[in-house]
């Protein structure tokens, strides 16, 4: 797990900048929010998340250019523009009473242009940029010199982005050129994970996944801490067949049959599987039309989309014996109403633990978790990957690269 001290975790975050009317600043954010085809937002919980820092900067200032990044595009695809998020952020501060213009620059050299001439009455705010190829290029001559163009007319550089936590040019690069902090929501990011360094026992893990070789070393090194791991979605079907349980029809990477055989051999006295399942015929919304299976042995011609009710007593069993929780979110296929109650059954059992210290991630934790109305975690993440990488990792490098500049 990363390590900090929190006497060095003080020293980044962003109220140590000195002289904020002074400072021209350049905002890492996460805006990572969802969006239909229209680019409109069909849950604003990020938005609403960094909006606070944005409107604390944008009134203190000397200069504030917000950048973001909005899904994986392949070209510049309409739906992944910030185009309408930019008007939603004027929308709230005309609410807000905040007299700021919301200027949207879609090149560098507007970037350029608008610093050189900057209007205190305004904000500026970068088109997605995943929009520029340089931010995630593998040539990394050619990311530094891209952070380096957006890093040159600014004072400095904070990064409340925990949940893009993937090194990139405007995540990791332009804090190498630039004094930079740590915003609120990166912060209590770090502050709550660290409470996991020292779990108190037993600590129980709650882990999903679509495919085994994605979480291949979160899950070993989970085991390594954790007293119990509950697994289940695609991901313990792997592990299931490496068991010698027959799964049929659902996802099971046969590629990955060895690594699952080693794991549960080292780790099998702590990873605990589904015993019965809701499944179906053909993988989409069901309806009523859902089937139970009363064993680990999925039928033939079936497919596994939720646990069932033996498995939710056994993972309930566990729960409540727990000391420290953490969850991954999702847990299953949550966009089914159909498909939801292992899940919630689940999600109360955690909340019935009331001694236990809970922490959940995601990236849809928040509006998933309103809707099901599930709210009382200890901490609520919108950083799954970056959780879990923060948990299974002794490197950070966006975190790592601030805290080089402050030693």
């Amino acid at each position: 797990m990363y390590q900090i001290s929190q006497s060095d975790l003080e020293k980044l975050f962003y109220k140590n900048i000195q002289f904020l009317d002074q400072k021209k600043i350049l905002l890492r954010t996460c805006l990572n929010v969802p969006t239909n085809e229209k680019a409109e937002m069909l849950d604003d919980s990020r938005f609403i998340e960094s909006y606070p820092l944005i409107k604390e900067l944008a009134l203190g200032a000397k200069m504030l250019l917000i950048t973001a990044h909005l899904g994986r595009p392949k070209n510049q695809e309409t739906r992944f523009s910030f185009e309408k998020i930019v008007g939603s952020l004027q929308e709230k501060f005309d609410q807000d009473g905040v007299h700021k213009k919301v200027v949207f620059l879609t090149s560098i050299s507007e970037v350029n242009e608008k610093v050189l001439h900057s209007d205190v009455d305004c904000v500026y705010f970068l088109q997605n940029i995943r929009f520029f190829k340089e931010e995630e290029s593998d040539n990394l001559t050619e990311r530094a010199e891209f952070a380096k163009k957006l890093a040159m007319w600014f004072d400095c550089f904070v990064n409340d982005a925990f949940a893009d936590y993937r090194e990139s040019a405007s995540t990791f690069d332009v804090a190498r050129f630039l004094p930079s902090f740590l915003g609120p929501v990166f912060f209590r990011e770090v502050h709550s994970l660290k409470n996991f360094s020292q779990a108190t026992k037993p600590f129980v893990a709650v882990l999903w996944g679509a495919k085994l070789s994605e979480k291949i070393d979160i899950l070993k090194a989970l085991a390594e801490k954790a007293d119990a791991i509950l697994v289940w979605w695609a991901m313990a079907y792997t592990l299931l067949e490496a068991n010698w349980i027959e799964i049929w029809k659902s996802l099971v990477e046969e590629d990955k049959l060895q690594v699952a055989k080693e794991i549960l051999q080292k780790y099998g006295d702590k990873i605990i599987l589904p015993i019965d399942h809701m499944t179906v015929t053909e993988f989409k919304d069901p309806g009523e039309k859902l089937f139970v299976c009363n064993h680990q042995t999925i039928p033939s011609d079936q497919i596994a989309v939720d646990i069932w009710w033996d498995t939710v007593k056994i993972f309930d069993e566990v729960l409540q014996s727990a000391h420290s929780i953490l969850v991954n979110w999702p847990l299953w296929v949550y966009e089914w109403e159909s498909t939801m109650a292992g899940t919630q059954k689940i999600l109360a059992s955690v909340l019935k633990n009331k001694n236990a210290y809970k922490m959940i991630g995601g990236g849809d934790s928040i509006s998933v978790l309103q809707k099901a109305g599930f709210l009382w975690f200890d901490h609520i993440s919108t950083g799954g990957w970056a959780m879990l990488s923060f948990l299974a990792y002794d490197t950070f490098p966006a975190l790592d690269i601030i805290l080089q500049s402050h030693r």
